[in-house]
């Protein structure tokens, strides 16, 4: 009778089952490795979102410094249109798609007021013929002339062909914070200019 008595107790302690600190413990210890696995959820997040837009912005900055170089080398004149020199504007004389019959046009970089775009517009005979954004992310952009050498350093002081050149300065922003704001600073030289200016330094 006692021995019966003895395994009744025994069964009964075996189906129990969990304490409640055995269950507060087990709760703690997932809730830890629950915290641990979302914490590197967000890092990873972070880290993945920040080498996009590192991505992002490279793409931009080397499209523009492309796009742009491209047409100041090609270009028969170059020049700054706006007062704080926000405006390029480059003149071209050779076939083209955009004017139907003229060899003629004009392209204007700009950025578009109140937006991150860098706008290429197209300009026949006076009048705008189409709109095109370029990149995105650019919170500013600023054209200057690259002007010749002074006298003193012994180059070009009387070329009579003006800049053979722009300075391009460049603010890229991210509109989406995950990164700081930078400033980005390219030359490039016009060929025209620079022939004549080979020219005339030949001549003379």
């Amino acid at each position: 009778m006692k021995a019966s008595v003895s395994l009744e107790v025994s069964a009964m302690r075996r189906n129990v089952g969990f304490s409640l600190v055995e269950l507060m413990v087990a709760l703690l210890v997932g809730l830890l490795i629950t915290l641990g696995a979302f914490q590197l959820f967000v890092t990873s997040r972070q880290n993945f979102d920040q080498a996009s837009a590192i991505m992002e912005r490279q793409e931009t900055l080397r499209y523009l410094v492309d796009s742009i170089s491209y047409d100041v080398r090609s270009a028969d004149f170059i020049g700054v249109l706006s007062s704080n020199n926000s405006r390029l504007s480059l003149s071209f004389d050779k076939e083209n798609t955009y004017c139907a019959g003229e060899d003629k046009y004009r392209l204007d970089y700009y950025r578009k007021t109140d937006s991150t775009e860098i706008i290429v517009e197209v300009v026949c005979d006076g009048s705008v013929v189409t709109t095109q954004p370029v990149v995105i992310g650019v919170g500013s952009v600023n054209f200057n002339y690259s002007q010749p050498a002074t006298a003193s350093s012994g180059a070009y002081s009387t070329i009579p062909t003006g800049p053979v050149g722009m300075i391009v300065t460049i603010t890229l922003v991210d509109e989406k914070g995950r990164l700081q704001d930078e400033e980005f600073t390219f030359r490039v030289a016009n060929r025209t200019s620079i022939g004549r200016a080979l020219e005339y330094e030949v001549g003379s």
